[in-house]
């Protein structure tokens, strides 16, 4: 799911674990087609930070899924604590 984002969006992503512990999880899900996404998320986490994206996609007439329009927003956060699953 990864590759399916803009660059910009995977560089915002990954760029918190290019030199921390390695990824511990990560997750996506979407709500679409491979032309128009009315809901995208996707994170990573490890032992000190999570990242997020959300959004959607829209490819308008004449257009490619290469020349979509995304709408994103990325969010980045310190890990505090990790508890067990239920």
């Amino acid at each position: 799911m990864l590759g399916n984002l803009p660059p910009l969006a995977q560089e915002a992503l990954q760029a918190p674990f290019t030199l921390g512990p390695a990824l511990e999880r990560s997750s996506w899900y979407y709500y679409g087609d491979a032309q128009n996404l009315s809901d995208c998320i996707l994170y990573l986490v490890n032992l000190r930070t999570a990242t997020l994206v959300t959004g959607t996609k829209t490819t308008p007439p004449g257009h490619t899924v290469a020349t979509a329009h995304w709408s994103l927003t990325c969010h980045q956060t310190t890990v505090t604590g990790k508890r067990d699953p239920l």
